[in-house]
């Protein structure tokens, strides 16, 4: 993906530019390791706009072979995207591993993959 890295850093910036946000802080990292962070939370219209940069991101990401995970992994927040990723036969893999490995649940849980 690195050859895409200037078409991902033009595409983001157009992109930040046209949600009206802020290139700067801990928040998408799924394409270029640029981040971004809403600066204000509390603020819910600039939290909408903020995941939906981050949706459009993420499926720009996925699009061009990359990946919906960031340096700081899956969380909560990019769970819905790992099916469209890697398939549900590999989620139903991830989470016999989960539960074989954590069957008190009590490792990071609701994070990565839903157990459900």
């Amino acid at each position: 993906m690195a050859e895409r890295d200037p078409a991902i850093a033009e595409a983001e910036a157009r992109a930040v530019r046209t949600y009206g946000l802020f290139i700067g802080g801990e928040w998408v990292e799924a394409t270029t390791g640029r981040t971004f962070e809403s600066r204000n939370p509390a603020d819910r219209d600039e939290v909408a706009r903020a995941e939906g940069l981050c949706q459009r991101l993420v499926e720009r990401a996925l699009a061009m072979e990359g990946t919906c995970t960031g340096e700081h992994g899956v969380g909560q927040g990019k769970m819905k995207y790992l099916a469209p990723e890697h398939g549900e036969p590999a989620l139903a893999a991830m989470r016999a591993l989960k539960r074989a490995l954590d069957p008190q649940g009590i490792m990071n849980p609701g994070k990565i993959v839903a157990l459900g």
